[in-house]
């Protein structure tokens, strides 16, 4: 994705992540509804997960590695709460 110009509003956020958009296929049906909230349960899974195994496995110690695989997943999280506004 190409990068947002600082600081990102809410606004720009949603009409700038448009152009990240890959899929031909992408449009506002009500197909696209269900995939984008099914995605978003993945993405906020992946989270819940990453956080279990800081739990588990770290002590609860976040380091730099956990950290980015967080923002990974929370701004997989907003890029597809973004697209079920649209």
């Amino acid at each position: 994705m190409p990068k947002l110009k600082d600081p990102v509003t809410i606004d720009d956020y949603q009409v700038q992540s448009r152009s990240a958009i890959i899929s031909p296929l992408y449009s506002t049906t009500v197909g696209d509804i269900k995939y984008v909230t099914i995605a978003i349960a993945e993405e906020a899974g992946e989270i819940a997960g990453k956080i279990k195994k800081l739990i588990r496995d770290h002590n609860g110690q976040l380091d730099d590695e956990i950290k980015a695989g967080l923002v990974k997943e929370i701004g997989d999280v907003q890029w597809y709460l973004a697209r079920l506004c649209d």
